[in-house]
């Protein structure tokens, strides 16, 4: 098994403005060639307090090899659906 280990950085901190927006440091978006209008998938664990960031066309490659690999019916280019933000005015959940 390939680990991916060696290629893990930390590329520094960022705040949570009133928004709920924070910046990609730069140092990060341009060794991720991350662009201006690039998507990005979030993916976290609330179990862990991770929360990490991928980009949609690394991630659909992704999905496709994963489940290539374990179910062998999806092809890499095939369609994969993804659950965008809905916007929703949801209550956000208390940290205490």
């Amino acid at each position: 098994m390939k680990s991916y280990t060696k290629d893990l950085q930390v590329f520094g901190t960022a705040q949570i403005g009133a928004k709920g927006q924070f910046v990609i440091p730069s140092e990060a978006r341009k060794m991720l060639n991350l662009c201006e209008g690039d998507k990005l998938v979030i993916v976290g664990s609330a179990q862990k307090g991770f929360l990490g960031v991928m980009r949609e066309d690394v991630f659909r490659e992704f999905l496709a090899k994963m489940r290539e690999k374990f179910f062998g019916f999806l092809k890499i280019g095939d369609k994969i659906e993804l659950k965008s933000n809905d916007k929703s005015d949801k209550p956000k959940e208390s940290r205490e």
